[in-house]
């Protein structure tokens, strides 16, 4: 048993080898091309995904490593202010409540490309929208939601 973990490990290390010599296997992933005709996705699908993917680049990806090293989100204040102005921040929630109220595949889209430059700040984009604004609007009373979600 002890000799097929091994092999199975040195197979893994193996493989990824071969990926970091074909330059597949790099941070965030930015650099790999996402086919969207593949996908499926509407106009308005595909354009948020290049938005998103031209802001990530520019605001997040120069920042990703120092997030990284320092375990820090130091002057992001702004990132998180922008992200708010693009209608991101509460893309799921209705429009009343100050949201975009657009889908789940639209969030999965912001989530890929904030991911790609910076999976710390991809988790901590999804902590806000789905955890705290998406449970907010799916089981908060009335008040509640008139209280919150508009900051948020």
């Amino acid at each position: 048993m002890a000799a097929l973990g091994r092999a199975a490990v040195g197979s893994v290390l193996s493989g990824t080898r071969q990926l970091l010599a074909l330059g597949l296997l790099r941070r965030g992933c930015a650099g790999l091309a996402v086919d969207d005709t593949v996908n499926g996705l509407s106009d308005e699908q595909r354009q948020l995904r290049q938005t998103m993917t031209k802001f990530c680049q520019e605001h997040l990806a120069p920042k990703a490593q120092q997030i990284d090293q320092e375990n820090e989100f130091k002057g992001m204040r702004e990132f998180w202010r922008k992200l708010g102005e693009l209608g991101v921040l509460g893309i799921t929630a209705p429009v009343e409540y100050g949201g975009s109220a657009l889908g789940y595949l639209d969030h999965v889209l912001v989530m890929e490309e904030v991911s790609r430059a910076s999976a710390a700040v991809g988790l901590s984009y999804g902590a806000h929208s789905n955890l705290c604004i998406n449970q907010l609007v799916r089981n908060g009373n009335e008040a509640q939601k008139e209280k919150y979600l508009p900051k948020v």
